[in-house]
């Protein structure tokens, strides 16, 4: 079990830095291709199947701001061939109209294929949590 989680981890980070690298070719590996994927961007309408999914990552990575991510509170729960994973994503964005700095809920779902585990689902959702709540702190 606890190879899975490592390799589950691994598959999270590698979603990360495709997302960072606005690598499509990186991003592609890491999700499943099927027409059940599901990607929620914050503030965007569900996102079903892999050809409405990667449209959205190549609109994202055609924008001009760097992004970086710091991933805290990761969560994983792995029940047969899907693993959960929850977390904080605490991003840096960077473009020509200066910093910014914000969080993420996100929950990522990755399917084992094999020996891989692939993501399913991607949701981010604004952090609204005061700073003093239990929650996820």
């Amino acid at each position: 079990m606890e190879s899975d989680r490592e390799e589950v981890l691994r598959a999270n980070r590698s979603f990360y830095r495709a997302f960072e690298d606005y690598d499509i070719s990186s991003m592609q590996e890491v999700w499943s291709n099927g027409d059940y994927v599901r990607c929620t961007h914050p503030g965007w309408k569900t996102l079903i199947g892999w050809s409405e999914v990667r449209q959205s990552w190549e609109g994202i990575f055609s924008n001009p701001t760097m992004m970086k991510f710091e991933l805290h509170n990761v969560q994983i729960d792995i029940v047969n061939t899907i693993a959960l994973v929850s977390l904080i994503e605490e991003i840096t964005s960077v473009s020509t109209e200066g910093t910014q700095k914000f969080k993420v809920v996100a929950s990522n779902v990755f399917e084992q294929k094999g020996a891989r585990w692939q993501m399913i689902l991607h949701h981010g959702s604004g952090y609204t949590f005061p700073e003093r709540s239990s929650h996820f702190n």
